[in-house]
């Protein structure tokens, strides 16, 4: 009798641990260890070997562009140039600021009038023959102002 009494109350406390309020959600977390389990062999497989690759590649790229530097740091005249080019990039944010702040006035001015205005800019990224593109002036204000070279 008290055997049945303990099989009864360990049978409860069975149930009652493994109960769900979810249907089915063991099976379905047991597919999504799967399905995770696959998705990590499937990124060891494919992605970790070539992200390898590319952070080799860059280390390659960088340590050749550092043997160019040291080559031409010993070229008579490096000094002066690197000074140079240094006062050109300074000029060049200057009238970055320059530009920055003409647009920035002139968003001021087009936005306290009452004229509708729109800014059409040449997209050349733009993969289509027309490559004319109308912007707002908040669009136009998002517009990054940057040189070709940075």
């Amino acid at each position: 009798m008290l055997g049945n009494i303990l099989v009864y109350l360990l049978g409860l406390l069975w149930s009652f641990l493994k109960h769900e309020s979810i249907p089915d959600f063991s099976e379905l977390r047991y597919e999504l260890t799967e399905v995770q389990q696959k998705i990590i062999a499937a990124f060891n497989k494919y992605l970790t070997r070539r992200n390898q690759q590319h952070l080799q590649r860059a280390q390659k790229d960088v340590t050749q562009a550092q043997r160019v530097e040291d080559s031409q740091r010993k070229r008579e005249g490096y000094p002066q140039a690197r000074q140079q080019f240094s006062r050109l990039k300074n000029k060049d944010s200057e009238v970055r600021a320059l530009v920055m702040e003409y647009r920035n006035r002139l968003l001021t001015k087009i936005k306290s009038g009452e004229l509708q205005t729109s800014f059409q800019v040449d997209d050349v990224r733009v993969a289509e023959m027309d490559i004319l593109v109308k912007l707002t002036p908040d669009q136009y204000a998002s517009v990054p102002i940057e040189l070709r070279y940075n």
